[in-house]
């Protein structure tokens, strides 16, 4: 058997045939064009899907970066993607296409992969989060994406700081100010400028300079992953108080950070109950291609 999964980014919409087994047969990525509204990426979604589709496709799998109503096939709210917001996008797919067609959001579906076939394979209670542009989260009870009464399962929009800096989502001092690409450049810039570093010679400035710039053991770059680090380990810790899960699985691109990482374990095990300080912190299996394989594979967990 085999189904379309969809990824649908700010940038750029990446789509596979994907097998039950999670084998990606054929990839195809282009850009998003989100500038020109929802007729458009819409008609990018069409054109994709045209060209994947088959008699042996079961159906297609869709993943969106922020609020959906899966029941509805609705996306709720998109910090990167406005014009998509309240469109029923699953509705609008079904007047082309007549298979089965799930929407679902991006990073549960990332969480969803890594928990049926990566490196989340072998639990029964898993979280993801992917840190990039902003943190995405996905809770999995026993194989199932588990996301509340109303589709919000937010980790990002934890409170790490009452006193921090406004969020998008009209909180303050949310995990989401705190770690990712935004936080982080700006933590750069802030220090950059009070110490000496090679980084001033690095422009443009990018999270993977910035780590490379600490493996070569550049005070700064050691001092600003260190620091998003312990950020991320508040983070960590409200996860493992509230919801015990056997493994958390961190994916996106702040993820390739071993100190940053290394450093939210750290700091993770001094605030955690004792007894949850045992769980696992894993690297995400499938990087860049969790979204589109989950995407793919919920079409064959769904009824």
């Amino acid at each position: 058997m085999k189904a379309i999964g969809i990824d649908i980014g700010g940038s750029e919409i990446k789509a596979g045939i994907i097998t039950n087994k999670g084998k990606i047969l054929k990839k195809i990525k282009i850009e998003t064009n989100s500038i020109h509204g929802k007729k458009s990426l819409i008609k990018n979604l069409e054109r994709i899907i045209k060209k994947l589709d088959s008699k042996e496709i079961k159906g297609i799998g869709i993943g969106f970066a922020g609020g959906v109503d899966s029941k509805k096939g609705q996306i709720i709210q998109s910090p990167n993607i406005p014009s998509m917001n309240n469109v029923f996008l699953v509705k609008e797919l079904k007047k082309k296409f007549r298979k089965k067609i799930i929407l679902e959001n991006d990073a549960a579906l990332m969480a969803l992969a890594e928990a049926l076939i990566g490196a989340g394979k072998k639990y029964s209670i898993v979280v993801g989060l992917t840190a990039g542009t902003g943190i995405g989260s996905g809770l999995i009870i026993n194989k199932k994406i588990y996301s509340g009464k109303d589709n919000l399962t937010e980790i990002g929009h934890t409170i790490i700081n009452f006193n921090g800096p406004k969020c998008s989502c009209g909180n303050n001092g949310c995990l989401e100010q705190y770690v990712g690409i935004k936080p982080l450049m700006k933590l750069t810039e802030r220090k950059i400028e009070l110490h000496n570093s090679i980084l001033k010679k690095m422009w443009p400035l990018t999270p993977k300079k910035v780590d490379l710039a600490a493996k070569k053991k550049d005070k700064t770059a050691v001092s600003i992953l260190k620091e998003t680090g312990i950020y991320l380990g508040i983070g960590l810790t409200n996860i493992l108080n509230s919801f015990n899960p056997d493994v958390i699985i961190l994916g996106g691109g702040l993820s390739n950070s071993d100190l940053m990482i290394k450093t939210a374990v750290k700091e993770m095990k001094l605030r955690a109950f004792k007894r949850t300080r045992n769980t696992k912190i894993l690297k995400a299996k499938f990087r860049n291609n969790a979204g589109i394989i989950g995407a793919g594979l919920i079409v064959f967990k769904s009824n």
